[in-house]
């Protein structure tokens, strides 16, 4: 039976994000995260004759991560070689069923169908792409769940940085007519392709390849779950892409940031009409102003 090195590590919350892009960079074909606390834990799997040089290399990258999140040099690692089918399972238990707001239910393919009337969506976590459990995609979820119940299923709506395509599948389950997923990772264009596929709304989401430059018309709806540099550079070009009265979506910051970046927003004509904070991850919801 083949094994696998197990590298896990405990670290502040707020370093969660950057630790896993680290991990998956080195090859980890997925990461599972488990809540420890105050803390997170971060668990990936490698080839095994790579220990020697993972564990100087992620010790290196945390204490370059310090500067920003307090508490990461001094992280806890461990290191474990399990079997195939041990690190298999483990991580299908680590992608429960998820019930999000009122209406949504997110689950893998190794999770039974539920009768209810939740609107579930089918997801295959890759690479770094879960499915809803991280604080910003969830915030994102109940956002667009709000939207929907007030607005008048606001169509075409436009996701920005799809990852898994979860944000653009839970758009048409919730009733958008028309609905662009776009994401500059070819990794992440193919992954949400299936998932589109998986989930049966190929008539309504359409994944495409780039960033805002593929989007060629105006959209009602906007959603945009990716980081705080990022967020301030694109609100200008979101107005370019943005219907009269447009909402938009936006997450990926943190909590300390969400000031800064509602500021920035302010200053491009986004009016501020709803925010949330869960785990230490802040979600705006704006209102183009005309």
């Amino acid at each position: 039976m083949r094994r696998w090195l197990e590298l896990s590590a405990e670290i502040p919350r707020a370093a969660g994000d950057a630790l896993s892009a680290w991990m998956v960079e080195q090859g980890a074909p997925g990461v599972i995260e488990e809540d420890a606390a105050d803390r997170v834990r971060l668990r990936a799997h490698f080839e095994p004759e790579r220990r020697s040089e993972l564990v100087g290399s992620v010790r290196g990258f945390l204490r370059e991560l310090e500067e920003f999140f307090p508490g990461s040099a001094g992280a806890r690692i461990d290191v474990r070689l399990v079997d195939e089918e041990d690190w298999a399972e483990g991580w299908k238990r680590s992608f429960p069923p998820l019930d999000v707001g009122r209406r949504l239910r997110i689950r893998t393919p190794w999770s039974a169908p539920r009768a209810s009337e939740r609107s579930e969506i089918e997801i295959v976590p890759a690479m770094a792409f879960g499915t809803g459990q991280h604080a910003s995609t969830l915030g994102c979820l109940l956002a667009l769940e709000e939207v929907f119940e007030g607005e008048r299923r606001p169509s075409p709506v436009l996701d920005v940085g799809t990852g898994s395509g979860i944000l653009a599948i839970a758009a048409a389950r919730l009733g958008a007519g028309r609905v662009v997923a776009l994401d500059v990772d070819p990794v992440a264009v193919e992954a949400a392709a299936e998932n589109v596929r998986r989930n049966g709304v190929e008539r309504v989401v359409t994944v495409r390849a780039g960033s805002l430059e593929a989007a060629t018309e105006r959209y009602r709806l906007i959603v945009a779950n990716l980081h705080t540099v990022l967020l301030r550079e694109m609100f200008p070009r979101f107005v370019e892409r943005a219907e009269p009265e447009a909402l938009l979506v936006v997450s990926g910051l943190l909590d300390a940031d969400q000031e800064g970046v509602s500021a920035a927003a302010v200053a491009w004509g986004w009016c501020p009409v709803g925010r949330r904070s869960i785990d230490g991850w802040a979600t705006l919801t704006l209102r183009r102003a005309d």
